[in-house]
């Protein structure tokens, strides 16, 4: 069967340069081999430039397939030209 999950995300951009927030997202169990937990996370990205962005980050994932307690930090280095 279908069910609505819910997922969204939230920030603030306190300048130009930097953004926080958090994210979260509702998963269904339609595994039928295991569990899934919903997922979050709390992130800062900076944009020293129009051409830089990293990104920090601590994301719970819970259970993913047979992996329990999927959890730890997240670093982003993005360049473009």
């Amino acid at each position: 069967g279908r069910s609505l999950v819910w997922e969204g995300s939230a920030a603030v951009m306190p300048d130009p340069h930097w953004a926080l927030g958090i994210e979260y997202r509702q998963k269904p169990d339609n595994l039928g081999f295991a569990r899934e937990d919903d997922w979050r996370d709390v992130f800062a990205a900076w944009f020293p430039n129009k051409r830089i962005a990293v990104v920090a980050a601590w994301a719970d994932l819970g259970s993913v397939a047979t992996l329990d307690r999927q959890r730890g930090p997240y670093l982003s280095l993005q360049m473009s030209y």
